[in-house]
């Protein structure tokens, strides 16, 4: 069984060639806040980017959506984990995690901190251009 087959989603994720899970109630801060930006800007609205927010309940979800000025509805490539899937599996921790995927295998995971966050986004978005 494929990782993220949980997600019991028609959005074709294991056909993306990029995943990032977001955990959103235990992460480290400056990092959300950095992926929210780029999400905010459109600059991560690719099909061959999946979004994934994490978080341990709805109402959490919700809060943090509010807080945050992010209109789910308008973006294709977000999955709402509201039963915290990503970080019971292990595919998630306390920062954001980026898996790039080769026909369904994860060939590369990077885990966001402080340190490269910035240089990871850019290359993320880089992809794209």
């Amino acid at each position: 069984m494929h990782l993220f087959e949980q997600y019991n989603t028609n959005s074709g994720l294991q056909n993306n060639h990029v995943v990032m899970i977001i955990p959103i109630d235990l992460g480290c801060h400056s990092c959300i806040d950095k992926c929210v930006k780029l999400i905010r800007a459109r600059k991560l609205d690719y099909a061959n980017i999946q979004i994934i927010f994490s978080c341990s309940n709805e109402k959490d979800m919700q809060i943090f959506f509010h807080t945050k000025d992010i209109q789910v509805h308008k973006y294709v490539n977000i999955i709402l984990d509201t039963k915290n899937i990503a970080f019971i599996n292990n595919l998630v921790f306390t920062s954001p995690i980026i898996y790039y995927l080769n026909k369904s295998t994860i060939v590369r995971k990077v885990e966001l901190t402080p340190i490269n966050i910035d240089n990871e986004l850019n290359n993320l978005i880089s992809l794209n251009k």
